[in-house]
């Protein structure tokens, strides 16, 4: 059941972010752009869930967590949005997977999960590999200096906020005796929606000048997206209540690795530095070693 759930995970995650970076891949929308397509994503991953809302009887638990998550995903979409537009996918997504030491800490210190020393090794490992990924090669030239630094301020802020969201739904999981995972994703991501709504808003009063609309494409891929991210969040809701953190992170977070790294080499032609492959089996070799 465990090695199900981790696998359905691993494929919708790499289902949306394949259908995201397909949109975002060098394109230079403006901020407002961006606020409005994460404003239809979110809002039909709450129409989605919309139906748990009217059964009544929701915690209040469901609605306050629920609420976090809601604004820590528009940071983390934005960011992903950004993050692909400045630099490779594969990288992105393989930096951005490192954010699962954010609820694997908190599983240790709070909740009293067992980490051993091969564990701390792995830890150790997952470092090394984290430097390695990000070094720039002196051969490199696809990625000029300033677009990789953004890259790397994007990919930070991914890194915090996705860390933080999974601590938090860990959390959410571990205090509630019966989780209602339907309310909980359709709360968070109308409010999501709302926030992303909001700055589309203070971006459009700054920005008066330019021309932003919802195209038809636009609005396919941002349901797209929608519907993948839906389904994984409904999972990703569910599986801290059955599965240990230092197990479910570092094993999600290697399939996906594995998986956006052969989609970044067949669709998008990506070829990573020899530095940067080693860096992702080491980086692989880490998340195995920490489900011992």
């Amino acid at each position: 059941m465990t090695f199900l759930i981790i696998t359905l995970m691993c494929v919708l995650a790499s289902t949306k972010v394949t259908i995201q970076s397909s949109f975002s891949r060098g394109k230079s929308s403006s901020g407002a752009q961006k606020h409005l397509f994460n404003a239809i994503l979110f809002g039909t991953i709450g129409l989605m869930f919309s139906f748990s809302l009217f059964g009544g009887g929701i915690h209040p638990y469901t609605f306050v967590f629920g609420a976090v998550v809601g604004a820590l995903s528009v940071l983390f979409q934005f960011s992903y949005l950004k993050a692909f537009s400045t630099g490779r996918v594969t990288l992105t997504v393989i930096l951005n997977n490192f954010s699962m030491l954010i609820p694997m800490v908190y599983s240790i210190i709070f909740l009293n999960e067992g980490f051993g020393y091969i564990k701390i090794i792995a830890t150790l490992l997952a470092a090394v590999s984290f430097f390695l990924v990000v070094k720039k090669d002196k051969n490199e030239k696809d990625i000029d200096g300033k677009v990789k630094i953004k890259w790397l301020i994007y990919t930070m802020l991914l890194f915090l906020s996705g860390g933080i969201c999974s601590a938090v739904q860990k959390a959410y999981a571990v205090k509630m005796e019966e989780i209602q995972v339907f309310e909980f994703v359709a709360i968070a991501y109308f409010c999501a929606m709302l926030l992303s709504l909001v700055l589309f808003g203070f971006e459009r009063i700054e920005h008066r000048d330019e021309k932003v609309g919802a195209s038809g494409k636009m609005v396919l891929f941002a349901v797209l997206v929608g519907l993948s991210l839906g389904l994984f969040q409904c999972v990703n809701t569910y599986a801290p209540s059955i599965i240990e953190g230092t197990v479910l992170y570092p094993a999600y977070n290697s399939g996906v690795s594995v998986l956006i790294a052969i989609i970044g080499a067949v669709l998008f032609k990506e070829r990573l530095t020899v530095k940067q492959y080693i860096g992702s089996a080491v980086g692989i070799l880490a998340v195995v070693l920490l489900c011992l």
